[in-house]
This record gives structure tokens, C-alpha cells and sequence, in this order.
């Protein structure tokens, strides 16, 4: 009998022991808390209109436009009067963490840091994936990174998700055509700035 209940013992130690957690070393991961809800103008309880964000409008060294946050560091051209139209493209979201990554990304990119402004857009676009104008924005700071076939595909996956969108279908196209051009591959620019217009 008391052979039975060593092994019983014995099994039910084992059997919680398997049931814990290993125990943690080190610091605790660090925890980003954001941007308040309030300070970003929402309300805890309440479902606001959709936010729109306007970016500014910038301008690549050859003349395309682009819409982007200003980066401080850039060598691109101030923008100059231009018969086409100038207004800057917003950015939509109904959706606070997108709002807020979107303000977090536009002042990495004035700071100059690209990789982790890039790296926000993401984020941003993990939340919501089928937001072409997020698209737009991460292939406009691609092609200022010289990462032009990169900035190319994803203007082209903004096109795929906004048929209807003139503007920024045409900002798009203008975009693939500097990236073409700075490949090589002037046929496809020549093509690209004819399907801008």
C-alpha cells in the first residue's frame, strides 16, 4: 500500500512539475505604450469618423512627385509651382494605431532614420493590408532609399487595390517610371509615364 502511494506521489509531482512555467532571466521585454487614445483626439467609447491624414508633398531629384513625409536630410528639390495638381494625397484610416504609426513613421523619416520609418509603415500595414494609399506612401520612401524595384512592385500592389482612385493611380505610375528609369529600363519608364497621364 504505501508503495502505491509513493508512486502516486511520485507521478503527481511529475505531472504538475510538467504544468509550470519556466522561470524568466533577465529584463522584461520593453513595452511601447503608444500614443494615447485622447491624444490623438479619439474617445474611448465613442466610434469617431474616419481620420484622414494629409502627407506632404514631395518631389524626387528628376521632377516626379511624390507624396511623402519631408525628410530632413534629403536632397530632393523644394516643390515648385506646377500646373498639375498639388494638393497632398490623404491618407484614410478610421483606425487609431494606424493614425498614430502613420505620425510615428512621419517623424522617423524627417529624422532622417528611413529603415525604421519603413519598418512603421509595415506595421501600419499589417493593420490594415488592403490600404492602397499605405502602399503608396512605403514605395515612395522605398524609392528614396534606392530600393527601386521594391518601390515599383508595392506602387503596383497600391494600383491592384485602388481601381478606382485617378490620383492616386496616376502618383503611382509616375513613381514605377523613376524607379524604371533609375533600373534601366527606359522602355518600361516611357510606358509607366504614359499610363501616368
Amino acid at each position: 500500500m504505501r508503495d502505491i502511494l509513493v508512486v502516486v506521489s511520485l507521478g503527481t509531482l511529475l505531472l504538475l512539475s510538467g504544468c509550470s512555467t519556466a522561470v524568466r532571466r533577465g529584463p522584461p521585454a520593453p513595452v511601447d505604450r503608444g500614443i494615447p487614445v485622447e491624444a490623438i483626439g479619439g474617445d474611448r467609447g465613442k466610434p469617431s469618423a474616419p481620420a484622414e491624414i494629409s502627407t506632404y508633398p514631395a518631389r524626387e531629384a528628376e521632377g516626379t512627385e511624390l507624396f511623402a513625409y519631408p525628410s530632413s536630410g534629403s536632397s530632393a528639390p523644394e516643390v515648385g509651382a506646377s500646373p498639375r495638381d498639388r494638393s497632398a494625397l490623404p491618407l484614410r484610416s478610421d483606425n487609431p494605431a494606424v493614425i498614430a504609426l502613420l505620425s510615428s513613421a512621419g517623424r522617423q523619416q524627417q529624422g532622417g532614420d528611413l529603415s525604421a520609418a519603413a519598418a512603421t509603415l509595415e506595421r501600419a500595414l499589417r493593420i490594415e493590408p488592403r490600404n492602397a494609399r499605405l502602399w503608396h506612401q512605403l514605395a515612395a520612401l522605398r524609392l528614396t532609399q534606392q530600393r527601386y524595384q521594391l518601390a515599383a512592385d508595392l506602387a503596383e500592389k497600391s494600383n491592384s487595390l485602388a481601381p478606382d482612385d485617378t490620383l492616386l493611380r496616376r502618383n503611382n505610375w509616375q513613381l514605377i517610371a523613376r524607379a524604371r528609369e533609375a533600373l534601366g529600363d527606359r522602355a518600361g519608364a516611357q510606358q509607366a509615364e504614359r499610363l501616368a497621364r
